[in-house]
Order: structure tokens, then C-alpha cells, then sequence
């Protein structure tokens, strides 16, 4: 209808989806970057702009709807012992290894996604396969479907927290 070109309709995108997430966790420069360089894949100066304001006015929205209170209440956690900070150490560096496990798992799936072959010349059934992979995965884990606040409180409280993030 706005006859947009493919550089305007990624802008608007990148806008849609910084202000809904800048929304819903009530952070803009948050909802702006995480757009910019998550969905739209660079940090582009063109749509740095518009991302912002987009990002500032759902945020300006959100808040008048629902308040300015905190979305989650996150308890209050308090060192017992100095002898904790080893074990955030530790669990600083196995997050970090797992972390680059992800993104090395991430970009060989992409490579081997991107190398096989269907056997019916179609764009359909690499999403088609993806989308069943990730419906099995969700008959277990359904917080794959999609944000949840009853997913995000339960790891906040420490119910489920290993069996979400494995998700």
C-alpha cells in the first residue's frame, strides 16, 4: 500500500519490534538495541533514529496503560558468605563455554540447514522441518512457544530454572 522499499520495510520492522519489546519490559534503549542488532542485524545509523523514538513511545504507551511498576518482582537474594563469589566465578566461566557451545551449535545448524537438499524444489520445507523441531520440542517444553510471565517468574523463584533454560 506505502509502496516502502525492502532498506524502509526492515526500518519499520526493526521499530515494530523495539517499541513491543521496549513495552513489554518497560526499557527502551533495551527494546531499541536488542531490535537493532537482533532483528534487523547491524547497527545501522539510518534506523538508529526511528528505532529509538519508536522504542521511547511504546515504552511512553505501556506505561500509561499499565503504570510504572515493575513488571516482575524479583526476590531479594543476599550473600551468606564471601565463599560464594568462588562459586559465581564458576559459574561465570561454565556460562561462558556454554555460551560459545550455543553460538558455534547455532551457526552449524544455520550451515547445515543451508547445505541440505529436499528432495521437492520448494521454499516451504526447510521452515516446514524447523517448525516440527520445534513443536516436538515444545510438546516438553511449551515456553518455546512463546514469552510467558509465569516462564520468566518461574526462573526469577528458581521453580524449574534448569528444565527452562535447557528449553
Amino acid at each position: 500500500i506505502f509502496r516502502l522499499n525492502e532498506e524502509q520495510m526492515k526500518s519499520l520492522v526493526g521499530c515494530g519490534a523495539g517499541a513491543g519489546l521496549a513495552a513489554v519490559f518497560n526499557a527502551p534503549i533495551g527494546g531499541a538495541l536488542f531490535a537493532m542488532e537482533v532483528v534487523l542485524g547491524s547497527l545501522d545509523m539510518q534506523s538508529f533514529s526511528p528505532i529509538i523514538i519508536a522504542s521511547v513511545f511504546g515504552t511512553f504507551i505501556s506505561r500509561s496503560i499499565i503504570g510504572n511498576k515493575p513488571i516482575f518482582v524479583i526476590p531479594t537474594f543476599s550473600m551468606k558468605s564471601p565463599i560464594e563469589l568462588v562459586f559465581y566465578v564458576l559459574l561465570g566461566l561454565f556460562a561462558g563455554f556454554v555460551g560459545v557451545f550455543f553460538v558455534r551449535l547455532f551457526y552449524r545448524t544455520e550451515e547445515f540447514f543451508d547445505h541440505k537438499k529436499f528432495p521437492i524444489k520448494s521454499k516451504i520445507w526447510k521452515p516446514a522441518v524447523g517448525g516440527l523441531i520445534v513443536g516436538i520440542i515444545g510438546i516438553y517444553f511449551p515456553e518455546v512457544f512463546g514469552y510467558t510471565y509465569q516462564g520468566v517468574d518461574a526462573s526469577l523463584y528458581s521453580r524449574d530454572s534448569f528444565l527452562l533454560l535447557s528449553a
